[in-house]
């Protein structure tokens, strides 16, 4: 399995960063942010049901900002086409907030399926953990080949 990381945007990134350090400074010695959510979303070829759980605690130890985060994200996509549509289909690739997972196999969807359902478990950075936290939302790329080939974005909420 190769990992392929997405960049996001700087500005919103260092923003959101200086944003939170600066406010962790500014209360007590510690501030925890934690997300236990099950986010939907559906473009027009993928179903994604996520539960995501996580957590940053910002500290401050021997006068410095210190941060440790934990999280992960159980991710289930569901083809809503026909299976057949994906028999051809060697890679599908998943690209999340700051990362992503791309997932190559040579074994095509058995012949008659009529379900095409792939989950994964993926690692949630700070900052994944903080923008689920903020709004309640996340958005993954699905980009998959063979015939029916393509590349969508699901908002999940």
């Amino acid at each position: 399995m190769e990992m392929r990381i997405i960049k996001i945007p700087i500005i919103t990134t260092l923003l959101t960063a200086t944003l939170l350090l600066f406010t962790a400074c500014q209360k007590d010695d510690t501030q925890d942010i934690h997300v236990d959510q099950v986010l939907t979303g559906t473009s027009t070829h993928w179903q994604v049901d996520a539960d995501t759980e996580g957590s940053v605690i910002f500290k401050e130890e021997a006068g410095k900002l210190k941060v440790v985060s934990d999280g992960t994200m159980q991710m289930t996509l569901k083809y809503l086409g026909e299976a057949s549509d994906l028999e051809d289909m060697k890679t599908l690739e998943i690209a999340y907030g700051t990362g992503g997972i791309k997932s190559e196999s040579d074994q095509s969807l058995v012949e008659g399926e009529t379900d095409a359902t792939f989950s994964y478990k993926v690692s949630l950075n700070a900052m994944d953990v903080i923008n689920i936290s903020n709004d309640g939302t996340y958005e993954i790329r699905v980009t998959w080949d063979g015939k029916s080939g393509s590349e969508e974005a699901v908002k999940m909420k």
